[in-house]
């Protein structure tokens, strides 16, 4: 399948690049969406063509990164579906796909699940501050008049000062 028009249509974030891609439908609420499943390095997209005939590009009706992902099962005897279980903040939701190769699908997103390695930030816990070794007045203005910031007479001026 031709990827370039999910390319340019802009649902990628950067960075993110298309390992498979899989003609499919994405049920919520008993209805069927067809579209497209699409795997990237980062996450697992359902994306679907707009309505219309000078129509664009893709929406995105439903996407999981791979870390979110617990578990794959397959139910049905006749259309088999593909059963995706996503940790959420509220819980568990489940995706249900219908696509051809079921099976293969929901093995090739355990593999990829495995080898998902998330970035993640790490944050300081603790701050140590050492303490330096202070300049005197005169120090300070030594080193400014020999890297060139003040001239010999600013240098007299300020020395009568301190």
């Amino acid at each position: 399948m031709n990827t370039s028009e999910i390319y340019s249509s802009g649902v990628l974030s950067k960075g993110e690049e298309i390992t498979d891609c899989i003609k499919g439908s994405y049920c919520k609420n008993n209805k069927r969406k067809k579209g497209l499943i699409v795997f990237t390095n980062k996450r697992l997209l359902f994306l679907q063509k707009p309505r219309g005939h000078c129509a664009k590009g893709f929406n995105v009706l439903q996407f999981y990164s791979w870390g979110d992902i617990l578990s794959t099962s397959t139910a049905g005897l006749v259309s088999k579906r593909l059963n995706v279980n996503i940790k959420r903040n509220e819980g568990i939701e489940i995706g249900v796909f219908s696509c051809d190769k079921v099976e293969d699908i929901a093995r090739k997103i355990v593999e990829r699940k495995n080898s998902y390695v998330e970035e993640t930030v790490v944050e300081a816990k603790t701050v140590v501050i050492e303490e330096a070794n202070k300049d005197k007045a005169d120090e300070i203005l030594k080193k400014r008049l020999a890297r060139g910031e003040i001239t010999l007479e600013e240098f007299h001026q300020k020395i009568q000062r301190t």
